[in-house]
Order: structure tokens, then sequence, then C-alpha cells
């Protein structure tokens, strides 16, 4: 009796295992795909790693080592910026893209940031945005030598594919960096986007080699508004930032227009102590100022910057007002706008007509009135709830987020007093 009951004993334990083991394994393919990837190829947590668990670190040339999966089944890769774009590329094309499941919102949602760390040689070591070649090379200069100043800008008409032949030093996901020097930032640059192909080439025509001479460690982000609600400008500059973050904890943020094209490459794409307006002097204004308190076109804010100000305001659905919102809280979180002198800071703005669903925002001034007191209560802290990813590509020439904005429910974010000023405006323009 008591052999009968030890082997039920064993029986059950048996049978519990099992189950267990086939719930871990529904559940373990239920949640596969990037998480999974990173989690149990690259074995971030060890603290010894044996030889096949360690990620291996290339040091051999600057372009990134990006080798795929080796004997082990791993991936291994340098650890850099460049070669972790490819590897999520290539993770996109083979795990998701086939998949009627597929949703591109989540495929960066990790809690553990993928540049986090890298391992090699069983030690695990910070990251420091530097693969083991660009330790050796001596950091960028403050002031690269191969500026050429102030030149015209070059307006011939490009496609995609000579801009992919041309410039060969991009790297997946619009990725660019210095070969002969370690750069003191990485920097994202955020372009809204809406039908405006034609003037995007323009810009990557003279922004790639602009940057090229600058010497800059930069990722180009294109944040597309899909279907036709109005265009929302500072809306699209906060999802560009949360998207991006995703990728990389980048240094330096500057949100770019895609009709301003920089002609003066002393005009550094770098982020300073205060918030940088880029786009002083332009063309359409006769190389002037617009106005004293103008902060469009190009600006430039550390990380910590934008998250201190709240990034943009959501509110301004329609053209006109947001970059001065945005100037008022910088200034409302006692930060300084700088600029270049205007010969430095210039730039050509290609003529187009006004966009379709980017009409004039008649409640504009309305709203900038409470543009202090709202800062904190609406922004980049009440834009995830109002956006949904519809696709990400990693191209050669950029990462495309397309995305599409609920513009009614970013207005309910609106505090009462504000909502109050936009009622008031509403009601003298119906009297008129």
């Amino acid at each position: 009796m008591l052999l009968l009951s030890f082997i039920c004993v064993v029986f059950l334990l048996y049978v519990l295992n099992f189950r267990s083991m086939v719930s871990y394994n529904f559940l373990n393919y239920k949640i596969s795909g990037f998480l999974d990837v990173f989690q149990s190829n690259f074995s971030f947590n060890q603290i010894t790693p044996s030889r096949n668990e360690t990620l291996q670190f290339r040091n051999t040339t600057r372009t990134p080592q990006f080798i795929g999966i080796n004997s082990s089944g791993q991936y291994e890769h340098d650890g850099s910026l460049g070669a972790s774009f490819k590897l999520l590329g290539l993770h996109l094309t083979e795990s998701h893209r086939n998949t009627s499941r597929y949703k591109p919102k989540v495929i960066v949602h990790s809690s553990r940031r993928f540049d986090d760390v890298w391992t090699t040689k069983n030690k695990t070591t910070k990251y420091s945005n530097k693969t083991s070649s660009e330790t050796d090379k001596n950091v960028c200069p403050e002031k690269p030598k191969d500026l050429l100043g102030l030149r015209l800008g070059n307006y011939s008409h490009v496609t995609k594919a000579e801009l992919i032949e041309e410039f060969t030093q991009m790297e997946p996901g619009g990725h660019l960096r210095p070969q002969n020097c370690t750069p003191g930032q990485t920097v994202a640059i955020l372009i809204p986007y809406r039908n405006r192909n034609s003037h995007l080439l323009v810009l990557l025509h003279n922004l790639i080699p602009f940057l090229t001479r600058q010497n800059v460690d930069v990722t180009l982000f294109v944040i597309e508004q899909a279907g036709n609600s109005t265009f929302n400008r500072g809306a699209l500059f906060n999802v560009g930032f949360l998207e991006a973050e995703k990728f990389h904890r980048f240094d330096c943020y500057i949100l770019h227009d895609v009709d301003m094209i920089p002609i003066n490459d002393h005009n550094l794409y770098r982020c300073s102590e205060n918030p940088r307006h880029f786009a002083v002097a332009v063309n359409k204004h006769n190389y002037k100022l617009l106005y004293s308190n103008y902060f469009g076109g190009v600006v430039g804010l550390l990380r910590s910057q934008y998250l201190q100000v709240n990034g943009n305001s959501n509110l301004y659905i329609g053209w006109g007002a947001e970059d001065d919102d945005l100037l008022v809280r910088v200034r409302a979180k006692n930060l300084t706008m700088v600029r270049y002198d205007v010969m430095t800071a210039r730039y050509d703005m290609i003529k187009h007509k006004r966009d379709k669903g980017n009409a004039e925002n008649p409640l504009r001034f309305a709203l900038l009135k409470s543009a202090a007191r709202r800062q904190d209560v609406e922004g980049l802290n009440t834009v995830s709830k109002h956006y949904q990813v519809l696709d990400i590509k990693l191209e050669t020439l950029h990462t495309w987020i397309t995305v599409s904005l609920n513009n009614s429910g970013l207005l309910e974010t609106a505090p009462s007093y504000t909502m109050n000023d936009m009622k008031g405006t509403k009601l003298v323009m119906k009297v008129k």
C-alpha cells in the first residue's frame, strides 16, 4: 500500500510538471518576439557567462559588425547602434512581417533597452555608445576641419534610389556617424511629415553631406501622420520623441521641418546647455529674423530639456503658434533660447503652397494664453493614449514611423481654463 501511494505521488508530480512545461512553452510562444530575442539569446543578466553565452564584441572595423546567428543559435553583433538597428530590421522581417498578428507599435516595448549593456569575454559593461574601435579614436573636435561654410543648396531633382547609391555611409535606420573620431553626443533628428516626398528628398540630399562634414552621430526619423485628420506638428514631435526613445537614449533631439534646408555647415547640429533655435535667417524673410521670439523651423533640445519642458503642446491642430508655445515652455522652466548669428544660422525654405489638411488654426492665440499654466499637465505626458503606430520601416536613409493621431482625444486633454479660452474665442468669431 505504501509503495502504491509513493507511485501515485510520483505520477502526480510528473503530470503537474508536464502541464507546467506545456503552459510555459505555450506562454513563451505567445510572447515570442523582440523581447525574447534579446533576453534569451543575449543573456544580459549573466554575471559570468560561458563562452557560448557571451555577446561577442567585434573590433575589426568601424562598420557595425553584424554577424547574425552563430553556431550556438545566438545573435551576434558589435554592440553598436548601427548593428542594433540592423538586428531590429532582421527580426521584423523574419519574425513578424509575415504574420497576421504583427503589431508594429510593440516591436520594441521591452523594459530593457537593447543598448543599455553589452557583454564581452566574461565581463558585463555599461553601454557607452562606442565600439572598441571607436574608443581608440580621437574625440571629434568641437569645430570640424572639413566645414565649407556658406554655400548654395542643391535643389536638383533626385530619386530615393539615387540618394541610397550616393550616400553609402548611411547605416540601417538612417544612422550616420563619423569614421575617424568619436562624437560627444548622439543626435536624433525628428521630421514631421505628410505628402511632401519631393521636399524630403531635397532635404536629405543637402542634410546628409552637411551632417557628414560636421562629424555628427545622428539618426534620422520621419514621423508621418496618416489619414485625413488635420496636421498636428507638435503632437508628431512628441510621438517621434517617444518612439525614438525605444530605439536608443539619444542625447540631443533636433526638431526639423521638412522644407528647411541649412546652407552653412558652421551651423553645428549639436545641443547645448540651453535650447537652440537653428533657423534664424530664412530666405523667405530676406535672411532676417522673422520676430524676436521666433522659435520655429529647426530647434534643438537636450533629452533632459525636452522632458523638463514636457515636450510640445498637442493642442495646436492646424497651422500656427505651436512653436511659440514651445518657447513659452522653455522660458517657464528658466531655460534660455540661444542662437547662432544670422550669417551662420541660414536656411533656404522650399517654396510651396499651404498643405491641404493644415489650415490656419483660428484658436492658436487663445491657446497661447494658458501655455505656461498648463505646461505640466498637457504635452509629452498626455500624447501616448492618443496615437497608434501603424508601421515602422528601417530604411537606408531614415527610420520611417507612420502613425494615426486622435486629434479630438488630444483636445480633450486640455484643462478647463484652456477650454474656456477656446470657447470665448469661438463666441467672438461667431459674433464677427
